[in-house]
């Protein structure tokens, strides 16, 4: 990467829809060149260095999230595991990690019934040594963001109740998940409706909060962070305390993503950071906001595909 593409991310984290030829006036180079640099950093091997989309909240969709843990039986198995998995339509994220698990998968489906049968194909097979599942109930992203200050909360929680959208929000939603920043006359043309229908329908979404935001979903690895998926159990009983732990979440930028879900373990981050320094102060504030904080698991990330939202 030079000082070009550097520029085209730091703007992308500050506005991850921004045209093309907006990022051009914005770094002072034709909206060619950006359109070549970009396709460059998101095709970059083996791991993308931008993956931009829209985050759609999942709950809103009448759909349920679930954390799968999964160990195989053969380690040489590992990454023809996460091949298939990536390919998974019901996969949001798939963390590779290590020791106790091998994989953090992130499943979203309508109803356990079509859970189960998603992850029997997914471990069709496959010799599975264990694996273990949680229910999401919330899951905040906090901050995707290494080279601003830019920091926006998006929160998805299961307390919301399902919006009711026909097959043409369906289809609408699904081209802005192909590609975030499409020209809605484009939506239109595919779909065979009026240019203006589509643009009310994404604004009706946007309004009722069936699409959250959008993240550039830049890679942090080639700007030296490294990756923890961090679980614990808080056992918080009063607001006063819950409110405490949410400041310091939302406070530390360190803190990418925050889920609380069923369970033994009630709760889980993602943390990047450059230094281990870093984590151990954290850890340090972690156990001060939330002093009766149990069941500590560290995982490091080795690889994740970065999210991708899951519309039925």
């Amino acid at each position: 990467m030079d000082k070009f593409d550097i520029k085209i991310l730091k703007e992308l984290e500050k506005n991850s829809r921004m045209s093309s030829p907006r990022l051009g006036k914005a770094v002072g180079r034709s909206q060619q060149f950006v359109d070549y640099r970009l396709n460059a950093l998101k095709t970059c091997k083996p791991w993308p260095i931008i993956t931009p989309q829209i985050i759609t909240n999942q709950f809103k969709l009448g759909l349920r999230s679930f954390f799968l843990f999964v160990k195989l039986e053969d380690p040489a198995k590992v990454f023809e595991f996460y091949k298939k998995a990536k390919k998974n339509s019901a996969v949001n994220w798939i963390i590779a990690t290590g020791y106790d698990w091998d994989f953090i998968i992130m499943i979203t489906k309508k109803d356990i019934e079509t859970l189960y049968s998603n992850v029997t194909q997914l471990f069709k097979g496959e010799q599975i040594f264990d694996f273990d599942m949680r229910e999401i109930v919330k899951h905040q992203m906090l901050s995707h963001s290494y080279l601003t200050k830019n920091k926006i909360t998006l929160e998805h929680t299961a307390l919301t109740s399902p919006s009711k959208l026909d097959s043409v929000d369906f289809k609408i939603l699904r081209e802005l998940n192909k590609s975030y920043n499409v020209k809605i006359v484009n939506i239109a043309a595919k779909l065979k409706v009026n240019y203006r229908t589509v643009a009310s329908r994404i604004k009706k979404m946007q309004e009722s909060k069936i699409i959250t935001g959008s993240r550039p979903f830049i890679n942090p690895k080639p700007f030296g962070y490294r990756s923890y998926f961090i679980k614990f159990t808080t056992n918080i009983k009063t607001d006063y305390e819950l409110d405490k732990f949410l400041m310091l979440l939302s406070e530390e930028k360190y803190v990418t993503d925050s889920f609380e879900f069923l369970g033994r373990f009630s709760n889980a981050i993602i943390y990047r950071y450059k230094s281990e320094s870093k984590t151990k102060e954290f850890l340090e504030k972690l156990r001060t906001a939330v002093p009766k904080l149990q069941d500590l698991s560290i995982f490091p990330m080795f690889d994740d595909s970065l999210y991708n939202s899951v519309i039925e």
